[in-house]
This record gives C-alpha cells, structure tokens and sequence, in this order.
C-alpha cells in the first residue's frame, strides 16, 4: 500500500468519526422538539455522508445512513415514553402563556364577572335599605324627650336604648329555629340572625345621612309635631326655618358624611345631652368641621338662648331657688371675666 492510499483512508476514517458524533446529536434535538433543527442535522449528515469517496464507499455510505435511521429512531420513541410525556404536559401547563387556552376559563371569567355585578347591586340595595331604616328610627327618637323636653336625637336616653334593643331582638327571633332543623337550616338560619347585626351596624353608620335629610325634609315641609318638638329651637332662631333652628341650636351635623358603610362603630353618630359631642366633642355631630370662630360662635349661641329660657322659668322660682340661681350666675361671670381677660 502506498503512502498516498494510507493518508487517505485516514482522512476518510476521521470523516466518518466525525459523522457519527454528528449523528449522535439528534438524540438533543428530538427531546427539545427541535424539527427545524433535526432537519437541518439531517441534511448535514447526509450532505457529509455523500462526499465521502475511495474503494468499498456505497457499503460505506449504506452503513452511515442506516445508523442515521436508527438514531433517529430511537430518540422519537424515547421522547414518547410515559414518564416523559408526562414531564412535558406539566413543563406546558406551567407556562400558560393565555387564560384564555385552558378550557371552561372564559365562562368562569364571565361567571365570576357577573357575580362582581351581582355583589354590587346587593351592597347598593343593603345601602338604601339601611338609610331608610336610619331615616325612620331618627324620626321615633326625636319624640323621646329627656327631663328639660327637649328630643333625644342623639338616642342616648334608656327609652331609646331600650326600643332600638327591642327591635334587634324581634327582628332575630325571625331567624330561631324553632323544632327540629337539619343542619343546613340552622347553619342558614344563624348566618341570618348574623345578618340581621350587621344590618343594625350599617344603620348606625347611616345616622348622620337620615338626620340630615330628615331635617332638610321638615325644612320643607314642618308639621305641627315637627315644630312641637323644636319649639326651643324655634324660639332661639325664628328666623330660620324649623330644621335648620333645631339643627343650629342642638348643634347637629349640617352635612351628609362620606363613608356610611364603614363597619367601624367608632363612625357612630354621637351626641351629649341637650346637643351632643361630635368630633373633638366641639358639638358639631360627627362627621362635620367647624373654624374655631364658628364653634364659638355656635356655642355662645346656645347658651344666650338656654340662658333667655332660664329667666323665663326663673318666675317659679321660691326664695332658696333664687339665692341658688344668683349664686350660679355669680360663678358664670366669674368664668365670663376669667374667659375674657385671657383674650
């Protein structure tokens, strides 16, 4: 054999090392669901396969792509093993790229939308339900007076206390059970006794709303219960009309407050005695600001008034009531004088 023959069966033989390390490479590429590149693999191959050259080559050539075959093969069928198929199923729904491609999603988006709407239209109503309420329990407490006649709008007073419990509880007893239940009924029927304090709670939160409204109501239209029960307010202010008097003089809130569903019992319209605290106890009703000047002048107000109608009543008076009289208005100048000299 001659020096030329010997070098060309070398370079023959690292031609053919070199196919197949080529052709192992399709295992690679079917596991990765390569086509394109499987393809492309393949054309190499067979594009080295056919360039090969020199005695016994067709045999050659024939083996070559054999191996092809069978590797390629080989790799498709491992790729559609079991366990395999189910690593790719799972590698697939963990990268949803669309909610839209996963099936029965779009009705439920629909479903789930519409239940939003649903939810929203129930709150309104519940809202509506509760200020109406809030409405008409404002009009039963203002007829309950404390020992100076005067309306308790506030609903601090035990009669007050003592219905507002009475209707809560006649309202829950709608939701004992009474006999024998199934567990569903009486799981349904606690959650609606539930239901029925929760309610009560937006009522509380609505207070402010309904004495506003109320107020604006009478404004309009004042009946003869309405000015029996601001009479006071009506003889401080007569030159407002009855709401806004009564308003004025007991220092009830002038506004609608925002946020009337909040479940915070802290938003619970409050009040003292004869006018009430409001925020930072300024007689104000919760929910509405005032300037300093304009407290001021709100209280000054109240106490000429309450001080014009304790000198009327004054007349009744017996000798020992006067000399206690003098001696209360002896300590409110005293307060007047100390008042002013810090100004």
């Amino acid at each position: 054999m001659s020096t030329l023959t010997t070098v060309a069966e070398t370079g023959r033989e690292a031609r053919v090392e070199k196919i197949r390390k080529a052709i192992k490479r399709v295992n690679g590429l079917v596991a990765k669901e390569d086509d394109r590149g499987v393809a492309s693999l393949a054309a190499k191959v067979d594009g080295q396969i056919n360039a090969l050259s020199g005695k016994g080559v067709r045999a050659l050539q024939t083996e070559l792509r054999e191996e092809w075959a069978a590797a390629k093969k080989a790799a498709e069928e491992k790729a559609k093993e079991p366990g395999k198929a189910v690593a790719l199923v799972g590698k697939v729904s963990l990268a949803t790229a669309r909610y839209q491609d996963v099936p029965g999603m779009v009705e439920r988006v629909e479903e789930t939308a519409q239940a939003i709407a649903d939810g929203v239209t129930l709150e309104l109503q519940a809202h509506e339900l509760a200020l109406r309420i809030a409405r008409q329990d404002f009009r039963a407490r203002i007829q309950i007076t404390n020992k100076e006649g005067d309306p308790d709008w506030v609903g601090r007073m035990k009669p007050n206390k003592e219905r507002s419990a009475e209707i809560l509880r006649k309202a829950g007893e709608r939701f004992h059970a009474s006999g024998e239940v199934s567990a569903d009924e009486a799981a349904d029927l606690k959650e609606k006794a539930a239901a029925v304090q929760r309610l009560a709670l937006a009522i509380k939160n609505q207070r402010q709303n309904a004495l506003v409204i109320e107020m604006a109501e009478i404004d309009a239209n004042p009946t003869d219960e309405d000015r029996q029960i601001f009479a006071k307010a009506i003889a401080a202010f007569p030159e407002l009309p009855v709401g806004q008097a009564a308003q004025r003089y007991y220092g009830m809130p002038t506004e609608m407050r925002k946020g009337a569903l909040s479940a915070s019992g802290k938003d619970e319209l409050e009040g003292g005695s004869d006018g009430g605290e409001g925020n930072d106890g300024d007689g104000d009703g919760e929910g509405e600001k005032r300037t300093a000047m304009e407290f001021i002048e709100l209280n000054f107000t109240k106490v000429k008034a309450q001080l014009a109608a304790a000198e009327k009543r004054s007349a009744k008076l017996n000798d020992d009531e006067r000399s206690a009289l003098k001696a209360m208005i002896a300590d409110l100048v005293e307060m007047s004088e100390g008042f002013a000299s810090q100004l």
